[in-house]
């Protein structure tokens, strides 16, 4: 007979079990726990009322909650009712709810009314990070990504579908106007059975469509309004951001998503653009657009990430997409070391390396600097016909265009150009910042920074959307997904920290910290 462990699922224990003795030593929940335990969240029980002068019942602990929605992200789970369910039945969940199981509604009440200061939170963690050396806070790498929103294409209008719905649902309430008068002319106050549309027929059915029909129009009205507001707002921005704007959309479900384009599926769904900085994997700070646009991002960012570090920025990292003559302006009036190239660099570079950029394209144009013209490949001239000046400085020039009067002649004109002539459109100052930039990009260390960017902030996205399942956002509305973007950020920067601690030597120095913040 063969033998088997003595297992009795009705044994009784002599004493109480403690779940720490279950759990790893070197589990994330335990630095979570102390982490939470020692952070300043003055700002979250502030937004509780006073018990003992209103009565009524206690609240629940918030440091508890705060680490039980910390590891829930952490572990990819941001489902209320999931994180309901973990509290009753995982052993990490439980240790550090101490045995408490809040229901989903107080969860989800927690993450919509007191994480109001959540980016206080986040910053306390920055720093912890920085106090552990993990990490230079002085040199950043930025990064966008489109997250899906909780709403769907669908219920995302432009102006000219919002004429076409109003006159549909007109329509149908007038149909249903005619049907109750006829039904009250022939029948009095009983029920007409004449031949009516299958969702008008029943008048209770009937006056169930007219309302959701009235509560549509309602939102269609608002949905315009935002529109329009939506077109002035980017009415003075530059060309590129109106171009990127999806200012004639509006989504009914979600007010603050737009369409954007999804990286993993090239599907254009209601999104956010989700913008963070990082310094060796840690997330120094984050953002959340409602634009797929990067631009306007940049300085935004960086600003957040010298509040949180307490510490300059003197090289930043980024793609092509922050690249713009503002942006260059705005850093050239600070000391921050940029490696940003602009949108073509890396097109035409390698077109060029590799002679598939076509021969008429304007990098091989020459430029006569003593006469002010453009030399085309084929020896013609262009010749300054326009001078574009600032709106609001006149002695600014902003850009200079080019014509070429000998086109129609020319036997390469439909290689060149489609238009009746060739022109070249140039800001110099523009032109002049680019060069620079390229110069820089292509230098040793102008290589090795730029390489620094793709494996510092890109693998962070991976993380988020992929091993903490955050390729969406569940709430809606910008204020709601931020702080679930700032709750993914924070649990990110938690995972980083426990990786950094099963280091030899690390721990030691953790529990240092944690000691004097107690006595502190």
């Amino acid at each position: 007979m063969p033998k088997f462990k003595d297992y009795n699922q009705g044994q009784i224990m002599l004493l109480p079990p403690d779940i720490r003795d279950i759990i790893p030593s070197d589990h994330i929940c335990y630095i979570i726990n102390d982490v939470v335990d020692n952070m300043d969240i003055t700002l979250v029980e502030e937004t509780y009322l006073n018990g003992t002068a209103l009565g009524g019942a206690s609240a629940l602990n918030p440091r508890m909650l705060i680490k039980a929605m910390f590891y829930s992200y952490s572990c990819g789970i941001r489902s209320s009712r999931l994180v309901e369910k973990r509290c009753r039945e995982d052993l990490v969940f439980r240790y550090l709810s101490a045995g408490v199981s809040p229901d989903h509604s107080t969860i989800n009440l927690f993450r919509k009314k007191h994480l109001i200061g959540l980016e206080k939170l986040f910053a306390q963690i920055v720093i912890l990070c920085g106090q552990m050396n993990m990490t230079d806070f002085s040199d950043i790498s930025i990064d966008g990504s489109i997250f899906k929103a909780s709403a769907s294409k669908k219920n995302t209008f432009n102006r000219e579908e919002i004429a076409k719905w109003r006159k549909r649902m007109r329509k149908i309430l007038r149909e249903a106007n005619k049907i109750d008068k006829r039904e009250n002319k022939k029948y009095g106050e009983g029920r007409g059975y004449d031949q009516l549309p299958p969702r008008l027929a029943d008048p209770e059915t009937r006056k169930a469509e007219i309302k959701r029909l009235m509560d549509k129009m309602s939102k269609l009205d608002i949905a315009e309004e935002k529109i329009i507001a939506k077109q002035e707002k980017v009415k003075h921005e530059t060309a590129l951001v109106r171009k990127a704007s999806q200012h004639n959309n509006h989504n009914i479900v979600d007010k603050d998503a737009n369409l954007m384009k999804l990286k993993s599926t090239k599907v254009v769904r209601p999104g956010y653009n989700g913008q963070i900085a990082t310094s060796n994997q840690i997330i120094t700070a984050y953002d959340v657009m409602d634009e797929a646009i990067d631009e306007p991002s940049l300085m935004l960012v960086i600003e957040k990430s010298e509040e949180n570090t307490k510490q300059p920025v003197k090289t930043v990292k980024a793609d092509c997409g922050y690249w713009s003559k503002g942006n260059m302006e705005k850093l050239e009036g600070t000391e921050i070391d940029a490696y940003i190239p602009d949108r073509r660099k890396s097109f035409e570079e390698k077109g060029m390396r590799d002679g598939t950029l076509s021969k008429y394209h304007r990098n091989y144009f020459k430029y006569d600097e003593a006469n002010d013209e453009f030399i085309c490949p084929e020896g013609k001239r262009l010749k300054l016909k326009i001078t574009n000046r600032d709106k609001h400085d006149k002695t600014k020039i902003t850009g200079k265009r080019y014509f070429c009067a000998d086109c129609q002649k020319c036997r390469a004109k439909e290689k060149c150009t489609t238009s009746k002539q060739k022109q070249i459109c140039v800001d110099w100052e523009l032109e002049k910042m680019k060069t620079i930039m390229r110069a820089k990009l292509n230098t040793k260390e102008g290589k090795r920074k730029y390489l620094e960017r793709m494996y510092d902030v890109e693998p962070v996205f991976g993380n988020i959307k992929h091993n903490q399942k955050a390729e969406n956002f569940l709430c809606r509305g910008k204020p709601m997904v931020k702080l679930e973007f700032g709750l993914t950020c924070i649990a990110h920067n938690f995972v980083k920290i426990s990786n950094w601690l099963r280091k030899e030597g690390n721990r030691e120095q953790f529990e240092i910290l944690m000691r004097r913040r107690a006595c502190a």
